[in-house]
C-alpha cells in the first residue's frame, strides 16, 4: 500500500512502492488521509458511514469489517438517503457527504440490488471489495446528527450508551490528532454529551434486510419522539407568551382607569 505524509500547510507526499499501488493512490486516499486532513481544519471525524431521514442522520460507528456499509446500503431500501461511508465529517452539528462511492462486495450489491451508477475494481482488498458510485437520487450532500450507532454480535436488540461507554468507543474511533490531545478529548466529551450512542446488537445468522430493517426502525422511533418533544415544548413556548401578552394587556387596561 501507499504511504501518505501530510505536512502542516496540507501538502501530501505520496510514496508508492511500486506501480500497482500507483494506480490505488486515489482510492486510499479516500480513506485515512483525507480523514487527517479535514480533522487538521476543524472537522470532527469518526470512522463510520452515515445515512439520513428526512432531516436528520444515523452514524454507524465501528471498526473495520463490522458490517457498518452493509447496514447503510440495507437502509436505503427503507427509505433513507445515502451521506457517507467510511468517514463520518460533522461540524457545527452538521454532517456532510464527502464522496457518493461506497465500497462493497459484488453479492452485497446484487443481493441488496442497489441503484448505483459506475463501478471501480479495487485490486487485491482484502474483503474483495470495490467501489460504487451511487445514483445521486439516494444520495444527500448534508444533514443532522442525531444518533450514533456502534454494531456488535449479540441477541438483536438496541440499548443506550452510558455516558462512559459513549466516550470510549467514540474515542477508538475518532480521528485524533498528535499533540493535540486537549481539543480532541473536548471535541469527544461534546460529541458524547450532545448525541446519544446506542449498542446495536445485531445477529450475524440474520439477512441484511432484517438487520438494516430493525436498525431503521429503531432511528425512525427516536426522530419522531425527539420531533413531538419538540412541537410540544414549542407550544408550550407558545402558550406561555400568549398568556404574558394577556397578563400585559390586563395591566395596561387597569393603568389606564
Amino acid at each position: 500500500s501507499n504511504i501518505f505524509e501530510i505536512k502542516k500547510n496540507n501538502d501530501i507526499l505520496v510514496f508508492s512502492p511500486n506501480e500497482k499501488s500507483k494506480n490505488n493512490i486515489w482510492i486510499e486516499f479516500l480513506g485515512i488521509p483525507l480523514g487527517y486532513i479535514l480533522r487538521k481544519n476543524g472537522f470532527n471525524v469518526i470512522h463510520g458511514s452515515s445515512v439520513g431521514y428526512k432531516q436528520s442522520s444515523a452514524c454507524i460507528i465501528g471498526l473495520s469489517g463490522q458490517g457498518k456499509s452493509t447496514l447503510a446500503l440495507g437502509m436505503i431500501k427503507n427509505k433513507f438517503y445515502f451521506i457517507t461511508e467510511d468517514l463520518c465529517v460533522i461540524k457545527d452539528n452538521t454532517i456532510y457527504q464527502i464522496s457518493p462511492w461506497v465500497k462493497s462486495t459484488r453479492k452485497v450489491i446484487s443481493n441488496l440490488n442497489s441503484d448505483f451508477v459506475k463501478k471501480i475494481e479495487i485490486k487485491n482488498d482484502s474483503r474483495s471489495r470495490d467501489l460504487f458510485r451511487l445514483n445521486d437520487n439516494n444520495c444527500k450532500k448534508k444533514s443532522f446528527p442525531k444518533a450514533f450507532y456502534f454494531p456488535v454480535e449479540g441477541k438483536k436488540s438496541i440499548e443506550k450508551m452510558s455516558k462512559v461507554d459513549s466516550f470510549k468507543f467514540l474515542f477508538t474511533n475518532f480521528y485524533r490528532i498528535h499533540n493535540n490531545k486537549t481539543d480532541d478529548l473536548k471535541r469527544i466529551s461534546t460529541l458524547a454529551e450532545e448525541i446519544p450512542c446506542f449498542f446495536f446488537y445485531r445477529d450475524i445468522k440474520d439477512s441484511i434486510n432484517a438487520n438494516s430493517n430493525y436498525l431503521s426502525s429503531h432511528f425512525k422511533s427516536l426522530i419522531s419522539w425527539k420531533n413531538n418533544l419538540l412541537i410540544r415544548y414549542e407550544d408550550l413556548i407558545q402558550d406561555t407568551k400568549n398568556e404574558f401578552t394577556k397578563i400585559a394587556n390586563f395591566v395596561g387596561d387597569l393603568l389606564k382607569l
